[in-house]
C-alpha cells in the first residue's frame, strides 16, 4: 500500500501546484478522502491484531498515533517559524510571511480566540472546525459562519500548516476507531448507512453542499473512514485463502490505471466507482506487498511529503526558483526532504513506539501468566 499512498500524497502536492503534463489525476480532494479509507484500513488491522490483550491499550493505541504524528508535524512547523521569522528580519520587519496574520491581529484576538489558535497550531487538534468561524474584529471572539466567506478573516487563516486541517480529522477518527473497527459487519453497515442518509439531508435539505460543509465535516468523511473498516474485514476473509497472485497484481494495476486516466472518464458515476474499486482493491494491495520493504520505505515518505509539500511551495515561490515545472520541482524538493525527515526522525521514532508496543505486551502476557497460575 506503500506505493498508493505515497502517490495520493504527489496527487495533493499537483492538485496544490499545477497540473502534471496537464494531467490533474483524481485531483486533492479524492485523494485525501481516499487516505480516510486507508486509515479505516490501517486502524481496523492494528486494532484487531497488534492492540488486543493488552492493558491500557486504548491509551497506548491513541498515544502512539500521536507520537507517530507530532514529531514530524513539529518539526515542519518550527521550520516555518523560524523561516518566517528571519525572512521578517531579511525583510526589515515588512513581512513575517505565514506569520503576518498573527502579528496584524495580535492585538485584536482576546485570551480565549489567542489561545484557540496556538492550540490548534500546535496539537493540530480543531484545525478542521477553524474554517467554521470568523473573527469579530470588535471583540477579538470567533463566531460560528456556516457560510464561508473568503474575504472574511476566518480560524482557518491562522494555520500554519493548513493542510494540516485533514490530520485533524484523522485524530477524529483516532479517537473513536477502538470502539468501532471491532464490531460486527452489521453493525458498521449500519453507521455507514446512518451517515451517509445524514450527509444526503445535509446537503440536498439543508442546503449545506458548500465549503468546508461538503470536505471538512467531521459527520461527512467519517464514510470513507467505515469503508477502509469493511476493507478490512474483507482481507481478513480473504487473508488466509490461497488467492492466484494475479489477482492481487491485477488489482493494483487496475487502481492505479483508473487513478491515472480518472480525468478522461466521463460518465455521472465515476467518484462512486473509484471509491467502490478502491476500497476493494485494498485487501488485496496489500496482500500483495505487505511483506516488500521498498514499498514500506516508499509509503514511511506519504506523510511528509504531505505535511511538508506547502512550505516547500512557499519558499520556491519566494525563491523563484523552477526545474522544469512548478509542479515538478516543488514533488522533487518535497521527497527529498521527506526522506531527510524520514531518516532523521520518523525511523527513531518509529523504533521507540514499537519498543512501547512490546513492553505492553510483554508486560500484558506476564500478568496474564500470573493471574493464571494464581488462579
Amino acid at each position: 500500500m506503500g506505493l498508493i499512498r505515497t502517490f495520493l500524497a504527489i496527487i495533493v502536492i499537483i492538485g496544490h501546484t499545477q497540473a502534471f503534463y496537464g494531467c490533474y489525476f483524481l485531483g486533492g480532494k479524492i485523494a485525501v478522502q481516499s487516505f480516510y479509507i486507508i486509515s479505516g484500513f490501517y486502524m481496523s488491522l492494528i486494532l484487531n491484531e497488534k492492540y488486543i490483550n493488552i492493558n491500557n491499550s486504548y491509551k497506548l493505541f491513541i498515544t502512539n498515533r500521536l507520537i507517530r504524528l507530532y514529531p514530524i508535524y513539529w518539526t515542519v512547523l518550527l521550520s516555518i517559524i523560524i523561516s518566517c521569522i528571519l525572512f521578517g528580519v531579511f525583510t526589515d520587519g515588512n513581512s513575517y510571511g505565514a506569520l503576518n496574520v498573527f502579528k496584524d491581529n495580535y492585538n485584536t484576538l482576546n485570551p480565549f480566540s489567542l489561545f484557540t489558535v496556538l492550540f490548534s497550531n500546535i496539537f493540530i487538534f480543531f484545525q478542521d472546525a477553524l474554517l467554521f468561524f470568523e473573527l469579530n474584529l470588535k471583540n477579538g471572539q470567533f463566531f460560528f459562519k456556516p457560510f464561508f466567506d473568503k474575504q472574511a478573516l476566518n480560524g482557518f487563516n491562522f494555520a500554519l500548516i493548513p493542510q494540516a486541517w485533514t490530520i485533524a480529522l484523522e485524530l477524529l477518527f483516532y479517537i473513536i476507531a477502538p470502539f468501532i473497527v471491532k464490531r460486527k459487519t452489521i453493525v458498521i453497515l449500519f453507521l455507514f448507512t446512518f451517515f451517509i442518509g445524514f450527509k444526503y439531508v445535509l446537503k440536498h435539505q439543508l442546503g449545506l453542499n458548500h465549503t468546508p460543509w461538503n470536505f471538512r465535516f467531521f459527520p461527512n468523511e467519517l464514510p470513507f473512514f467505515l469503508l477502509g473498516v469493511f476493507s478490512y474485514k474483507i482481507y481478513k476473509s480473504v487473508d488466509k485463502k490461497l488467492i492466484p497472485p494475479i489477482i492481487n497484481s491485477s488489482a493494483l494495476i487496475l487502481l492505479i490505471f483508473f487513478v491515472i486516466f480518472f480525468e478522461k472518464i466521463t460518465f455521472n458515476l465515476k467518484n462512486q466507482l473509484y471509491f467502490l474499486l478502491f476500497f476493494l482493491s485494498i485487501p488485496f494491495i496489500f496482500k500483495l506487498t505487505k511483506k516488500s520493504k521498498i514499498d514500506r520505505y516508499i509509503g514511511d515518505l506519504s506523510y511528509p511529503l504531505y505535511i511538508t509539500h506547502i512550505f516547500i511551495i512557499t519558499i520556491i515561490n519566494k525563491l523563484n526558483y523552477v526545474f522544469i515545472t512548478k509542479g515538478i520541482t516543488v514533488i522533487i524538493f518535497s521527497i527529498i526532504v521527506s526522506i531527510i525527515l524520514k531518516h532523521l526522525v520518523s525511523d527513531k521514532i518509529e523504533n521507540y513506539r514499537q519498543n512501547r508496543l512490546k513492553t505492553s505486551q510483554k508486560l500484558s502476557t506476564k500478568t496474564s501468566l500470573i493471574s493464571s497460575s494464581t488462579g
